[in-house]
């Protein structure tokens, strides 16, 4: 069973949202539900509790939600070392930084590129970036109470449709090769009209898979299907890995899925490049 770890009150209601799926299994941190609240992030960090009961019967992956910007994030690092036998990738969502504070873009720049080092030097298996400005550019005709529901809901949709795919076995892929050391990644969507559009500005890109699901009663009348693939592949550019991988599946979903890694480490918005 795979099981998701929410930090902080964006990891928790993630993870909440994804709990309605019978394959996770839930573990929600936040303050005073897990760890006491404090005041900053070095509190956080400083104060980090033992989770050893909560982690004892973990197996197969997690993925460990955290937003990088919240004073609670301070904690993540002291949580992924209890971690540390465990097969971890982290999901690390980045916030508009005209939301936030000096103190917030700082603590996001920190906690994103420590948890960078922490998947090049293979402490973690793979880091995802998520950054809200690109989620938002989406989502189309939200209302301000609905905004951060349906930003929740769009990353937890992506989430589980790229854990199906990374759990199910194709009917058909390209011989790609091994991403190694790119561990450094993001999802993204490429819809019917071929508008490609990535959860995370990954620069320096140097492995992509795109994954496309093909439905026997729609797809059956397009002779062209494995041709369009090929060609949508074909034309990404600069990118030394590419890759395809075709699902067999009913959904009316016909948007084509996106993950891109790279080794290189990331520029975070608040620091020179």
């Amino acid at each position: 069973m795979t099981t998701l770890i929410g930090l902080g009150g964006t990891g928790a209601k993630l993870v909440e949202i994804l709990s309605s799926h019978p394959q996770y299994k839930i573990i929600k941190i936040d303050a005073d539900n897990g760890i006491k609240k404090q005041k900053t992030a070095e509190e956080y960090e400083k104060k980090c509790p033992s989770f050893k009961a909560k982690f004892k019967n973990i197996k197969g992956d997690v993925y460990f939600f955290v937003s990088a910007a919240g004073n609670i994030s301070g904690a993540s690092l002291r949580i992924l070392e209890q971690l540390r036998d465990k097969n971890v990738h982290v999901i690390c969502i980045h916030s508009d930084t005209i939301t936030l504070s000096s103190m917030g873009i700082l603590q996001q720049k920190l906690v994103s590129n420590v948890l960078q080092e922490y998947a090049r030097s293979g402490l973690i298996k793979k880091l995802y970036l998520l950054d809200n400005t690109k989620i938002e550019q989406m989502i189309e005709d939200v209302s301000l109470d609905e905004y951060w529901e349906k930003i929740n809901e769009l990353i937890c949709y992506v989430f589980h449709t790229m854990m199906f795919f990374k759990h199910t076995k194709p009917m058909m892929e390209s011989a790609g090769d091994s991403e190694g050391i790119n561990s450094i990644a993001t999802f993204g969507t490429f819809d019917i009209n071929k508008n490609k559009k990535m959860f995370y500005d990954l620069k320096h890109v140097t492995s992509q898979t795109f994954y496309y699901s093909y439905s026997k009663e729609r797809d059956k009348k397009n002779k062209n299907f494995l041709k369009n693939v090929k060609e949508d592949v074909a034309k990404e550019e600069g990118i030394s890995n590419k890759s395809f991988k075709i699902y067999e599946s009913d959904t009316e979903d016909k948007t084509t899925y996106i993950e891109q890694s790279t080794h290189i480490l990331q520029y975070i918005e608040g620091e020179k490049e």
